[in-house]
């Protein structure tokens, strides 16, 4: 089974919240009564605190990958401008060798 821990929707982490926040809604406690039940405590603390770190998280991950595109683009632009300027260069190289040729010719 498959449990999207990623996308809980508001209205139920309040519900759950409503058992977290009880004094005796702790792992330590509750496995005293029952380890399977003190286990799913755990589990549940668990993904409430995801889904909180998640809220944090989230944007910033968001900002990283908007960062990430703009500078795949930046580096196929850098990429575009380092062809084009081989190109020249080579084209000066060419231009200069006929210069001095030229000069050698004149003198």
């Amino acid at each position: 089974m498959e449990f999207d821990k990623e996308s809980i929707p508001q209205a139920t982490l309040k519900k759950v919240e409503r058992y977290t926040k009880m004094e005796n809604f702790q792992p330590a406690y509750v496995s005293k009564i029952s380890q399977a039940a003190g286990a799913l405590c755990m589990w549940v603390r668990s993904i409430e605190d995801f889904s909180k770190a998640l809220k944090v998280i989230e944007p910033k991950r968001k900002k990283k990958q908007f960062a990430e595109e703009q500078l795949r683009k930046k580096l196929e632009f850098l990429e575009g401008l380092q062809t084009e300027f081989a190109k020249v260069a080579e084209k000066l190289a060419a231009l200069e060798r006929q210069f001095n040729e030229t000069n050698a010719e004149l003198t």
